[in-house]
């Protein structure tokens, strides 16, 4: 791998020019046409010319590049993965850990459900492989004193580890993240992705103690420093969560804790605790409605949106002719539609909300009439929302049609 041999052999076929300037052409037409998710960063300039600047667009190019030239030259070359960002979308069905780095198969190799004994052969060669490497590298006084080197080694261990993850291997996950941590205790990426294995397990504790031994070595890495001030935030929310639920849901002011602690959640993006404790809420059939849009209010206003509606439709279910509740039910398809860059989606957003309004008007009359002009989150909308065609109907049904 040193600098001296060809990184490109000259056998390597490469798609023609055109092929990639029709792609460019593709790409950009999907994204208009809201084919592809569009994170931002593409701008055409004056000349023609393409500038994306986001990196999860420039990710996915490359990546269908790397599909291309891999496609042309599978059956004459081998072919080899260091980079671990490539394990996300690329060929992950094809890696498989050979030494240090990762080889992509031909072939699909199959689940480890499938194929148990061809995965333990796997991970017991990968198993040895490293352990006698990992022994090496920590009695070698000039590996522990190359930062670089430690770093590199730790993130090949981590491109490896992220296989199992995949998977569905989490005991040989974990165990190749520790060895990544153990020759890399300075390794950001190789940290941080054992301190979220213990995370998301709730294993607070142990993800304190990674990112504070990180921060042993990285002092002032400002997304370290964020990560455990998240780890200990949710440590304290899991523990309130945990005080809450041995005491009655149908006291007030415990109703209004719970409320609280799901507005916490939400804010800190823990958006699948927000949405489990609002699950749990919606179970007591004694919720009262305006509780059931507070919850609406709060998982729509922190991009939950779709649980918002999920929730409204199962109040709505048991309380069909609550015009409050299809009111709420046609302001979240509203804000959702007007955020969404599918225009399929988007008109079928505009469309639920004109039924759950007009449903609202024959449910509860002119109080509801009234309600969809007068409240203050609306009038923004009808003032300055381009009135195509959904709208258009929507507004049309408002003003031409007298309420009951």
């Amino acid at each position: 791998m040193g600098m001296r041999n060809p990184i490109i052999p000259a056998s390597l076929r490469l798609p023609p020019p055109s092929d990639f300037s029709g792609f460019i052409h593709n790409f950009i037409e999907d994204l208009k046409a809201g084919r592809r998710w569009n994170w931002g960063g593409v701008t055409i300039e004056e000349d023609g010319r393409v500038k994306i600047t986001h990196n999860f667009m420039i990710t996915e190019i490359i990546h269908t590049f790397s599909n291309w030239i891999y496609d042309l030259n599978q059956e004459n070359h081998d072919f080899y993965i260091i980079e671990d960002a490539f394990l996300h979308m690329w060929k992950r069905e094809h890696l498989r850990p050979s030494g240090m780095i990762i080889k992509v198969e031909k072939e699909p190799l199959p689940p480890v459900f499938q194929a148990r004994e061809l995965w333990n052969g796997i991970v017991e060669q990968d198993k040895n492989y490293w352990d006698a490497l990992v022994e090496k590298l920590m009695v070698n006084e000039d590996f522990r004193k190359d930062k670089d080197a430690m770093n590199n080694f730790s993130m090949l261990r981590t491109s490896i580890a992220n296989i199992y993850q995949q998977r569905g291997l989490s005991d040989e996950y974990l165990y190749a993240l520790k060895q990544a941590v153990a020759i890399g205790p300075g390794c950001v990426e190789s940290n941080h992705h054992l301190g979220h294995y213990y995370f998301i397990r709730k294993q607070y504790q142990e993800a304190v103690e990674v990112l504070e031994n990180l921060l042993k070595h990285e002092k002032d890495h400002e997304k370290t420093i964020e990560a455990l001030k998240h780890v200990n935030e949710m440590r304290l929310l899991h523990q309130r969560e945990a005080e809450l639920e041995k005491k009655n849901t149908r006291d007030p002011a415990v109703l209004e804790e719970k409320l609280e602690l799901i507005t916490s959640y939400a804010k800190i993006e823990s958006s699948g605790d927000a949405s489990r404790l609002a699950d749990r809420l919606m179970v007591d059939k004694n919720t009262p409605p305006q509780t059931v849009y507070r919850l609406a209010d709060i998982l729509l206003n922190n991009r939950c949106g779709y649980h918002a509606i999920d929730i409204l439709k199962k109040h709505l279910e048991k309380q069909t002719d609550d015009s409050r509740g299809w009111i709420e039910l046609g302001w979240c398809n509203i804000l959702i539609g007007m955020h969404d860059n599918n225009n399929e989606r988007k008109t079928n957003h505009y469309h639920e909300a004109y039924d759950a309004w007009r449903k609202a008007v024959e449910m509860g009359g002119e109080p509801a009439y009234d309600l969809l002009w007068t409240d203050e989150r609306f009038k923004d909308f009808w003032k300055n929302t381009p009135l195509d065609s959904p709208f258009q109907t929507l507004r049309q049904f408002l003003t031409t049609e007298p309420a009951p």
